[in-house]
């Protein structure tokens, strides 16, 4: 299921009491996500670049001395030629200091990043404008449907 991440489903936020209703929004879904669980979620993030072994950008360099490459993937998309994505993975403690900045460069689509638990019962995949969701049950989907009905899309089919 798809919830928008400001209200009348705006896309992007214009000012700091924008963001704080974005994040805001972000914690609490991934808070009913993680139910009880305390422990550090599993973030992924997908980066990619032109250009080979060695000619990796500043930004993709600093990115993988501190996160774990996790995957490569080839990308099939003819616009971009074949080039490859690499999606690298950190634990993440679940607070507002560590979750922010990533939620905040995925909102202003800078980056894609997705978050789930250890065993990946969940997945929490926000985006520019709100977040996919994926949760343990249908019961559990339905609860939070109900719970964020006026965070979901009007549009029919969800987007």
């Amino acid at each position: 299921m798809r919830f928008h991440s400001l209200p009348e489903s705006k896309r992007y936020a214009d000012s700091e009491e924008e963001y704080q209703i974005l994040l805001g929004r972000h914690h609490q879904i991934l808070a009913e996500l993680r139910a009880d669980d305390e422990s550090t979620i599993v973030a992924v993030r997908r980066e990619w670049f032109d250009g080979g072994r060695f000619s990796a950008p500043k930004r993709f360099r600093r990115i993988a001395a501190t996160w774990s490459l996790w995957r490569t993937f080839a990308d099939d998309d003819p616009d971009v030629h074949g080039t490859p994505w690499y999606a690298f993975a950190r634990w993440v403690p679940p607070t507002p200091a560590a979750l922010d900045p990533l939620l905040r460069r995925v909102a202003d689509d800078i980056d894609l990043t997705l978050f789930t638990n250890a065993t990946v019962d969940w997945i929490y995949a926000p985006y520019d404008g709100g977040a996919d969701v994926i949760a343990r049950t249908t019961e559990h989907r339905d609860a939070l449907k109900a719970r964020y009905s006026d965070w979901l899309s009007p549009h029919p089919s969800g987007m």
